[in-house]
């Protein structure tokens, strides 16, 4: 089975109370650097799609 795709959960996952999971940030670049799609999703009502990804933006460039 090859993986063509990766859906990930902010909330509890990538994040806890707003603040980055340590190795989350890792995790995210780990995937970009392969070319491979990622969606993070969330049902937290509070996250809003312009600043979901601020905890880790630093670290992707």
């Amino acid at each position: 089975m090859t993986i063509q795709n990766i859906i990930c959960d902010i909330d509890g996952v990538l994040m806890h109370d707003n603040v980055a999971v340590p190795g989350a940030a890792e995790f995210i670049k780990r995937i970009l650097d392969k070319g491979m799609p990622l969606v993070m999703l969330t049902n937290y009502p509070s996250q809003n799609r312009p600043g979901s990804g601020e905890p880790f933006r630093h670290r992707w460039n």
